[in-house]
């Protein structure tokens, strides 16, 4: 359960931290 729920943030974490550096190219383009 523990290695599914952090297997899980990490994947949260990857797509925020896609999301956010897409977030700064589309705004500074």
């Amino acid at each position: 359960m523990g290695i599914e729920e952090s297997s899980i943030g990490r994947a949260i974490g990857e797509r925020l931290k896609r999301d956010h550096a897409l977030f700064l190219c589309c705004r500074s383009a």
